[in-house]
């Protein structure tokens, strides 16, 4: 559907939160040195240039990249409600900046999440640039530093720049003297915590104010906002020889480039050095190459399930990336500031990256074991709290009343969830007669009056079968009581999605979803609706636990209204969508629809019923096929009138004319019914 409310976790793109957790270690391996040293101080070695060559600038880059991402996923769900944008991220990056300027203050003078939030709101100005603009306005923000560096090679070999240049130059990169780098080992070593503050509150002013590294960072917010707007992680399948080219030619400039840049064997290059000074020229190039690199690897990995359960952990340090950042700093102060152990300026870079794997061996089980009880890592809670400005639901496991053992065996008191029922009249659609039911729209503590669908068919064709199929409509507000009562049906995972709703009306309505489903599921299964067990598929869709009879399910939900839809032996998916004014109709289907329907909805004599018909069709086709986000929507084709057919899968392996798009009449909404072949015997997932 295209209703909005917090990222679920199985809507979550997994790809991502690994990278994410990639990146994490990257920055500590790159930070670990900044903390143990002050800065400006020469160091080499083996382990340095390791870390020159792998660590330095890319895991910036990559973290930079997922920013601008972030951008475009969070733009195209607000497009996709039909929501205002601006407003909500404006405040998001707001709150960013207070973080990062209390990191700064606080903690740790390295901080990159105020340059983060400075930087996006220019960002904001780039959001409806076409792809192609976007990739132009990226290559000619990371001119500035290859410019920028050029000159300093230039300086270096020749010793002639114009005067206004040389104060550029000398603006940029001048290191401190040894009087304050030693006054900086002195309040670090051996310094009171006050006299920490005093001396970055003294740096903030200068670290606000714009660089050159702030066109380099913007440069990579677009690339990111670029893969954003391709839907490049969104459909990985149909996006995998971009991604190999990605990957090859990555590795090819990075190696390259990485490797000039180890051997000049300075980030912050002497102006008399040609080697340090091609080496930083190069590493601009070279940086976000081999991080393109790193992202298209791990993402052609987590096309494997095996890979997938591998990296799982990583994932879950992405999820509270910036909790594990801000922690980083919080560990590595405390190990080499005064007020904790004083080791600043006694650790070597090869030590160095030997606890860097320590701390980051300790974050990962410790982001698994805090997501098992929490939705969100403390500073993301904060950070949307702030946002939203009102505390947010924390704990993944409310307080439930436990069920007594003969709740757990029968259910003869359960919620009456729409299923209070009257026939009304037959209603031909699509060519198939629905057996009208108008639902009781209540939930109520009382025994079940009724267990028959709303809409019911005896057999529907389905390619060369037939397949039953039978749909409830539930009404989502109920009492606020109510669906407290009926919550230990839900399991812990289910309990853990309903917590990471922001809203109490939205968690609400999920459980009561999730309890009408269960009871459905239940009745047909002959069990309890607590025995009911799910598991999921590659991209998250539900299923019953093991085959049970082939009987399969799907809901779907928007605003108040949801349906459930079920049937034996074929694959099942529905969508709803409410009647309702979609502005900016055709904005939307330049991002979901592919020519052919955007020029049937050119002639639509209603454009938004046009609309609302082409998406919930191809919601339900999605859904049926448990692709998720990863469907290539634009290559999918549905008509947009009001006689229900799929044109073309979009897909190899599924042809049209084995798949059925139905009509369901509803009395405010637009809903769809996809049904195709079980996925037993196309070996789906």
């Amino acid at each position: 559907m295209i209703g909005g409310g917090p990222v679920l976790r199985q809507e979550r793109i997994e790809a991502i939160d690994i990278l994410s957790g990639l990146a994490i270690l990257g920055i500590l391996i790159v930070n670990m040195g900044l903390f143990s040293l002050p800065e400006g101080t020469a160091v080499d070695g083996t382990a340095q240039r390791l870390i020159y060559f792998f660590a330095q600038e890319k895991f910036k880059a990559l973290f930079s990249f997922l920013f601008g991402l972030g951008l475009a996923v969070q733009l195209m769900r607000a497009d996709a409600r039909g929501v205002r944008f601006l407003p909500l991220y404006a405040r998001r990056l707001g709150v960013l900046f207070l973080i990062g300027v209390a990191h700064f203050l606080f903690l740790w003078d390295g901080d990159i999440l105020h340059d983060y939030a400075e930087n996006g709101f220019v960002l904001l100005l780039f959001r409806r640039l076409s792809p192609k603009t976007l990739l132009v306005s990226a290559g000619a923000l990371l001119a500035v530093p290859l410019f920028f560096f050029g000159l300093t090679t230039y300086s270096s070999i020749t010793h002639r720049v114009s005067g206004p240049l040389k104060s550029w130059i000398s603006y940029e990169t001048e290191p401190d003297d040894q009087q304050t780098i030693d006054e900086n080992r002195r309040i670090y070593s051996s310094g009171t915590y006050g006299e920490q503050i005093g001396l970055r509150a003294g740096e903030l002013p200068g670290d606000v104010t714009p660089d050159i590294d702030d066109a380099y960072v913007l440069a990579l917010f677009l690339l990111g906002l670029y893969a954003g707007r391709r839907r490049i992680f969104h459909d990985v399948p149909t996006h995998l020889p971009f991604i190999r080219r990605v990957q090859r030619w990555g590795l090819i400039i990075g190696v390259a480039g990485n490797a000039a840049f180890a051997v000049g064997g300075s980030f912050d290059p002497s102006p008399t050095s040609v080697a340090q000074n091609v080496g930083r020229l190069c590493l601009v190039v070279a940086a976000p190459a081999m991080m393109l690199f790193y992202a298209s690897t791990i993402i052609l990995m987590t096309q494997r399930e095996i890979w997938r359960r591998r990296l799982a952990p990583l994932a879950a340090v992405g999820r509270t990336a910036l909790s594990n950042y801000l922690l980083q700093s919080l560990i590595c102060t405390t190990i080499f500031y005064s007020y904790g152990l004083a080791l600043f300026g006694k650790i070597r870079p090869s030590l160095g990256l030997l606890l860097t794997i320590i701390i980051f061996l300790i974050q990962i089980p410790l982001s698994v074991w805090w997501l098992r009880r929490f939705q969100f890592g403390p500073i993301e809670w904060l950070w949307r709290s702030l946002t939203y400005w009102r505390c947010q639901p924390m704990r993944v496991c409310p307080c439930r009343a436990q069920a007594s053992d003969q709740d757990q065996r029968s259910y003869a008191a359960v919620p009456a969830i729409n299923m209070a029922v009257h026939r009304e009249s037959a209603v031909p659609c699509g060519g198939t007669v629905w057996s009208r039911m108008r639902p009781r729209l209540s939930i109520d503590n009382v025994a079940l009056p009724d267990r028959r669908p709303n809409l019911a068919t005896t057999s529907i064709r389905v390619g060369t079968s037939y397949a039953s199929l039978d749909l409830w409509y539930v009404d989502l507000d109920v009492r606020a009581e109510a669906p407290g009562c009926f919550s230990h049906w839900l399991s812990e995972d289910e309990l853990g999605r309903a917590g990471r709703f922001h809203s109490d009306l939205d968690r609400a309505r999920y459980v009561v979803g999730r309890i009408a489903l269960r009871r459905v599921l239940a009745d047909r299964l002959g069990c309890s609706p607590a025995a009911v067990r799910f598991s999921y598929g590659r991209n998250g869709k539900p299923m019953l636990e093991g085959t049970r009879g082939h009987l399969e399910f799907n809901l779907a939900h928007c605003g108040g209204d949801a349906v459930i839809a079920l049937t034996e032996c074929a694959a099942i998916g529905v969508d709803i969508e409410l009647l309702r004014p979609v502005p900016e109709v055709e904005s939307l289907a330049r991002l979901v629809f592919s020519e052919v329907e955007r020029r049937e909805l050119e002639l639509a004599p209603d454009p938004v019923s046009a609309f609302l018909n082409g998406w919930t069709r191809k919601e339900a086709y999605v859904k049926a096929l448990g692709l998720g986000l990863t469907a290539p929507l634009t290559e999918i084709i549905v008509s947009l009138s009001e006689r229900a057919a799929l044109l073309s899968t979009g897909l190899r392996g599924q042809s049209a004319s084995n798949w059925r798009l139905l009509n369901v009449p509803h009395p405010r909404a637009v809903v769809a019914v996809a049904l195709g072949p079980h996925p037993e015997s196309t070996g789906a997932t």
